[in-house]
């Protein structure tokens, strides 16, 4: 849960049909924009696919 304390949090959205893969990209842009208009800090989007297996949340 996300309070007024938090300092770092994950947040993702996954695309289950992928012929919606516009809709998918322009999705995350706009939780990107939201989050960072109205939360402050920094947003950082990664896309995870077969060919990106991982990535680093902290560091």
């Amino acid at each position: 849960m996300l309070t007024e304390k938090t300092k770092n949090a994950f947040l993702c959205i996954e695309l289950l049909d992928e012929t919606r893969t516009d809709a998918f990209h322009l999705a995350l842009n706009e939780l990107a924009e939201s989050v960072s208009r109205n939360l402050g800090g920094s947003v950082k989007v990664e896309v995870l696919d077969i060919q990106h297996r991982e990535m680093t949340i902290l560091g």
